[in-house]
This record gives structure tokens, C-alpha cells and sequence, in this order.
């Protein structure tokens, strides 16, 4: 139970600048794969340095949010790539990686829209506050208030400070249980289902590809170019990059 909630701890402190999955899990329910995978060595060794370089990375993404208003991809990109390279990817291959989590991000968004997935304000902001809930209650969570506190950010606020993000995420939640519903009650037939983390990964690419095919795609493709032109301020022209940033979530 202690890993689980520290596990949980961590991936909320993290969850809102990478691009993951909701962590909740239905008891029996198999671990969600997260969209990024980015994280499995931090959230095995919560230590106090990845804990303080996460709360600095989301101080930083945070006050990026900040200058560049709340339809910017470019905060989430810039942390998540950030994340990666804690890890220990190179500038090239966090980049490479983050573009391609935010693809997949992005057409399980679209697929849940062209299948009616949606919630309403009210049920974002009761899971948001389970969420800090279940955050409070993990046996880390001193060590983390004081890792933020020395960033300059509180951990709930800097939740709070995502409204956009959570709301992504949990709609992705919503799709995979409702996947993983017939999954458990036995009504799928295909070969692939006897494989949990298989089938879903299956439609995780398969909704991808179709995606890719699709005119959001072709605008989210733009999104990231100006994104990794903007990581870490290498473009020619900052101000036309991070307009361009803004375009996928207008």
C-alpha cells in the first residue's frame, strides 16, 4: 500500500506536465499504461533530487503558462521534454519522444470526441480534488510540499494551474475504462484481448493511424515543430513560434 500511494503521489506531481493517462485504477484493474512511459525509473526512486527537479521543471512550466496563456502547448511540451531528460534522454531523443507521446495524446482526444466522450465542469473539478485527496494522503507528500515550496509553488496549485491538461487526461481515463469494461466482463472475442496491456496498446496504435490521417493531425504537426524550435529558445523568431504553439488547443 505504501508504494502504491507513493507511486500515486508521483505521478500526480508529475501528471501535470507529462502526458499521462489518469492514474486512478478500479480495484483489479491492471495498471494503465501512461501515454509517455517516461517515468517508470522516477517513480521507482522518488528521491529527494527527482522530486526537486520535477517541482522545479513544473515551477518553470508553470510561469511558462503563465506568459503564454492557457491554449500554449508549448508549457507541456517544455516540462515533458524536461522529464525525459531527468531520466537521462538526450536533448534530441526527450524531444523526438515527447512529440511522439503528444501525437498519441492527441488522436485518443480526437477519438473519444468522435465517440461522444466528454465531462462535464463539475465532474473535472470533483476529480481533481479526489486527486489532490488521494495525493495528500501519500506517505511522501511532506517531502514534496517542501520540494515545491523550495521551487516556489505550492503542489495544489500548481494542479489547479492545469485545468486544460486534467480535463485531456481524465477524458482519456473515461475512454480506457470504458474499453476495459467488455474487456473484463469477458464480452471481447478477439485474440488480442486475452492480452490487456496488448489490446490496448493495439488501439492505442491503431486510433493513431487513423489520426494521422486527419487534418488535426496535420495542425498538431505544425504545433510541435514551433515547440521544438521554441525547446530550449533556439528559434529565430520566438514571438512567431510561440504564437504557433497556441494553435492545436484553440
Amino acid at each position: 500500500m505504501k508504494q502504491s500511494k507513493l507511486r500515486i503521489a508521483v505521478f500526480l506531481l508529475l501528471a501535470v506536465s507529462l502526458i499521462f493517462s489518469s492514474c486512478s485504477q478500479m480495484k483489479g484493474e491492471p495498471a494503465q499504461e501512461s501515454i509517455g512511459s517516461i517515468n517508470e525509473d522516477i517513480l521507482a526512486s522518488a528521491n529527494a533530487e527527482n522530486l526537486q527537479s520535477m517541482a522545479e521543471i513544473d515551477a518553470k512550466k508553470i510561469a511558462l503558462r503563465k506568459e503564454l496563456g492557457d491554449s500554449s502547448l508549448y508549457p507541456d511540451f517544455y516540462a515533458a521534454v524536461e522529464a525525459y531528460r531527468v531520466k537521462g534522454k538526450s536533448k534530441r531523443e526527450a524531444i523526438k519522444a515527447v512529440k511522439e507521446d503528444k501525437t498519441r495524446w492527441a488522436a485518443l482526444l480526437w477519438y473519444g470526441t468522435e465517440h461522444g466522450k466528454a465531462l462535464t465542469n463539475e465532474e473535472i473539478n470533483k476529480r481533481l480534488e479526489n486527486q489532490i485527496a488521494d495525493m495528500k494522503s501519500a506517505d511522501n507528500y511532506k517531502e514534496m510540499e517542501q520540494a515545491y515550496e523550495k521551487a516556489g509553488i505550492t503542489v495544489e496549485d500548481s494542479m489547479w494551474a492545469e485545468p486544460i491538461l486534467y480535463e485531456q487526461s481524465f477524458a482519456i481515463d473515461e475512454l480506457y475504462r470504458d474499453l476495459y469494461d467488455p474487456y473484463i466482463q469477458g464480452e471481447l472475442t478477439d485474440e488480442e484481448s486475452l492480452d490487456w496491456e496488448k489490446y490496448w496498446r493495439k488501439f492505442q496504435e491503431d486510433v493513431t493511424a487513423d489520426y494521422r490521417k486527419t487534418g488535426e493531425y496535420e495542425k498538431l504537426e505544425k504545433v510541435l515543430r514551433a515547440c521544438g524550435k521554441l525547446y530550449p529558445d533556439e528559434a529565430e523568431d520566438m514571438d512567431k513560434e510561440a504564437a504557433a504553439a497556441t494553435e492545436w488547443q484553440k
